[in-house]
């Protein structure tokens, strides 16, 4: 345990540095799966019953991964109070969960509690997939499941020992852990009341094979949270946002330097080149619209630009309702952007420009200038009016303001 623990660690210092580069980085996470993990009550799902069990863990899926591995699962379970003597790969005979609400999918399987897992986007809502129909033995190299429906993973190995692989499907945000059980194991799920023991699983996750970005041309982005909105212009990268189709962003994808990202309703992980070398650098940002911004100079050492977008409506209500009161403009705000990066990233706003480096800052347009707070690291300000430079640590603001008349 202490070396998976270990593994662990080590797999999250270098995540963020191989995140979306192309390579197959991995990344161990430990949880523990009680005998009353219900599959059935993740996200919200409705599922009454007669001792309805608990809510199954979930591992947030890390940005970029495409797939995961049990590399190790151990522990035994049991029903109707025994002690604890079923492995992963479940025992006794087969069985059969048929939901009869909530929009998680049926289950069929030869075997009595064995670990299951399950993809969600967010809440269990809509309506429900049917039963993966995977070989009855579990006896396959790799699962492709849709979000909402439950997967055997017993042990993550094939009768001859292979590690299986599971595919994780577009959209993906959690995977939940848990156990299937019923009445007589045949039915809805219930009678999870009585259970005991636990198992314990190691999953590694593996990133895709997107393509590392280059400098100045292109930049790998995925959804990591809510709905994430993606502008690709025709005509480069200094394209206005005029008329540009937006489209969800469903998975990771590489985008040409220039594109819109529309993340209002949700966050986005955002990876650039930092050099012709093929180093990168990764930030999250939501609440805004922006589009993105790199010079192919190396010169530049990978500094990218957002620039925050929209709400030109938003600018003439300012306007119309300050006229002939400019010194008193309102602090109502028109447009904002949120971010938490490690590398060069600088945030434009109207009046202002933030340059980063490894900082947690919100960037906010607002009718009476732009205002800049640091969350924590250092943040660079420069005042676009002024034409000066300001300093800001954490806890710290300052607004660029609205000129006067």
């Amino acid at each position: 345990m202490a070396r998976v623990g270990a593994l662990a660690s080590l797999a999250a210092a270098v995540l963020a540095a191989t995140l979306l580069s192309g390579a197959h980085a991995a990344k161990n996470v430990t949880v523990e799966v009680p005998g009353n993990a219900n599959l059935w009550l993740a996200g919200g799902n409705p599922a009454p019953g007669n001792g309805p069990g608990a809510e199954p863990p979930s591992i947030r899926i890390p940005d970029g991964a495409t797939s995961f591995k049990a590399v190790r699962v151990t522990g035994l379970v049991s029903c109707c109070s025994d002690a604890p003597n079923i492995g992963p790969d479940g025992g006794g005979t087969a069985t059969s969960i048929t939901p009869t609400t909530g929009s998680i999918g049926p289950y069929e399987g030869p075997s009595n509690l064995p670990l299951l897992g399950l993809f969600l986007k967010g809440e269990a809502a809509g309506g429900a997939p049917p039963d993966l129909n995977r070989d009855d033995d579990g006896d396959f190299r790799t699962a492709s499941p849709k979000l909402k429906q439950p997967f055997f993973i017993g042990s993550g190995d094939t009768s001859a020992g292979v590690k299986q692989t599971f595919r994780i499907p577009d959209g993906a945000r959690r995977l939940f852990l848990g156990i299937p059980d019923s009445f007589g194991f045949n039915g809805p799920p219930d009678s999870y009341h009585d259970n005991n023991g636990s198992f314990t699983a190691a999953i590694r996750f593996a990133t895709g094979s997107l393509p590392a970005p280059t400098l100045g041309k292109t930049a790998n982005a995925k959804a990591v949270k809510g709905t994430v909105l993606v502008g690709i212009p025709a005509r480069g990268a200094r394209a206005a946002q005029k008329g540009i189709k937006f489209v969800p962003l469903e998975q990771a994808r590489s985008i040409p330097i220039g594109s819109f990202l529309d993340t209002t309703k949700g966050t986005v992980a955002l990876t650039t080149a930092r050099d012709k070398a093929a180093k990168t650098q990764t930030g999250r940002f939501s609440a805004g619209l922006f589009q993105v911004l790199q010079s192919r100079k190396q010169s530049a050492k990978g500094l990218t630009d957002l620039r925050m977008k929209g709400s030109a409506a938003g600018f003439r209500r300012c306007d119309d309702s300050n006229r002939g009161a400019r010194a008193s403009l309102s602090r109502r705000t028109v447009r904002r952007l949120r971010g938490s990066a490690k590398g060069r990233y600088r945030t434009r706003g109207r009046h202002s420009a933030a340059t980063v480096r490894g900082t947690v800052w919100n960037v906010t347009d607002r009718c009476d200038g732009t205002l800049t707070t640091v969350k924590r690291g250092e943040v660079a300000v420069r005042d676009l009016r002024l034409r000066e430079t300001i300093s800001l640590t954490a806890g710290k603001s300052y607004l660029a303001r609205a000129p006067a008349d």
